[in-house]
């Protein structure tokens, strides 16, 4: 995915991996659209497992920084799927954006 850095990328297989570029593609061009110039954005990936050993779970936790100019944002997330942890972090920050930018068009 160009223009979004991924950090522990590697904890995911092939299959994870490809959800997490089709949730960032597409979460990327509406948080592109709400911003108009991204700097950077930066999306870290934790994984923790299950203390049961038979039970093979993961429970993923996921934070993502965007830095425009004059704009910094930041949310985080976990979820024992991927897809939803995901979908609740770029939610979460896009619901920051339009706070942000309302709240400046208002006064």
């Amino acid at each position: 995915m160009e223009g979004v850095e991924f950090v522990n990328i590697n904890i995911l297989d092939d299959t994870e991996k490809e959800i997490l570029n089709r949730l960032t593609e597409k979460h990327h061009e509406k948080i592109k659209r709400l911003l108009g110039n991204i700097s950077s954005v930066v999306l870290h990936l934790k994984e923790y497992k299950n203390s049961k050993k038979e039970i093979k779970k993961r429970k993923y936790s996921i934070s993502v920084r965007i830095i425009a100019p004059g704009a910094y944002f930041e949310s985080s997330a976990f979820n024992w799927k991927l897809d939803k942890a995901l979908n609740e972090v770029f939610t979460k920050i896009e619901r920051e954006i339009q706070h942000k930018f309302h709240k400046a068009s208002v006064s």
